[in-house]
């Protein structure tokens, strides 16, 4: 189908209906509503915006993008999916669903202002090579970083649907430390990789100083191994240099 003069609208795959079949299963939608979340979902890929104004201008037709923007809030509107089914679904997309294999996962948050309000979501994505898929998030419903406990929610409500143990490793920048929070993560058994100032100050045997203390004489990239250090159990540190910080990756021995 053609769109209306000067629209870029999106060159539907044949696979279409393959997709709208795929998210009628999984999320339990009636056929219309599958088709038209198959459409947007393609639509929004070729846009490389989820932006509705942006989204209507690829979807092909002959109404005018301003009626197709109508129609996708109403269909956001009216859809109420189950998050968890489409934490499945993107799960089954990637082959994963079924299986034990161990995941990578990454901590994020992203913000930004809509019609003067401040969205700000914490995120859960599985890795996918160099990309993250969402599985889960949380609206922080204020500015700033998030706090140990709402960190702790998201990945137990990773744990209680796909199982703990399905967690390879836990990655997040540096905004993502705290004594309380790497403490469940040690006492939950889950592997993290944080990244850490070089300027952030830690204390060992009761001396304080700067992280870049420690590494100064390490070479970019270049690991070492340290025991017994923050976790009162012996542990496993690797310390990677990279510029001006520090990647800290933690596991039980």
């Amino acid at each position: 189908m053609t769109g209306a003069p000067g629209e870029r609208t999106a060159m539907f795959p044949q696979k279409l209906s393959k997709m709208a079949r795929q998210l009628k299963l999984a999320l339990k939608l009636n056929k219309a509503r599958a088709i038209c979340f198959a459409v947007v979902c393609i639509a929004a890929i070729e846009a490389k915006s989820v932006l509705l104004s942006d989204v209507a201008c690829r979807i092909p037709g002959k109404a005018t993008p301003k009626s197709k923007f109508r129609r996708l809030q109403r269909f956001y509107d009216e859809i109420k999916p189950d998050f968890k089914k489409v934490a499945l679904f993107i799960m089954s997309l990637l082959g994963k669903a079924e299986s034990q294999e161990p995941l990578l996962l990454a901590l994020d948050r992203t913000d930004w202002k809509t019609r003067g309000n401040a969205v700000n979501l914490l995120t859960l994505s599985v890795c996918a090579g160099d990309v993250g898929l969402p599985l889960f998030w949380k609206d922080l419903r204020c500015k700033g970083n998030s706090n140990a406990q709402e960190r702790i929610g998201l990945v137990r409500r990773f744990s209680a649907f796909f199982g703990a143990k399905r967690i390879s490793c836990l990655v997040g920048d540096r905004e993502f430390i705290g004594k309380q929070w790497f403490s469940w993560l040690k006492n939950s058994e889950i592997p993290f990789v944080m990244r850490l100032k070089e300027n952030m100050h830690i204390v060992i045997n009761g001396r304080k100083n700067a992280v870049k203390h420690y590494f100064h004489q390490l070479a970019v990239n270049r690991p070492v191994l340290k025991l017994n250090f923050f976790f009162k159990n012996p542990i496993k540190i690797t310390w990677i240099i990279k510029q001006e910080s520090v990647i800290y990756r933690k596991k039980n021995i």
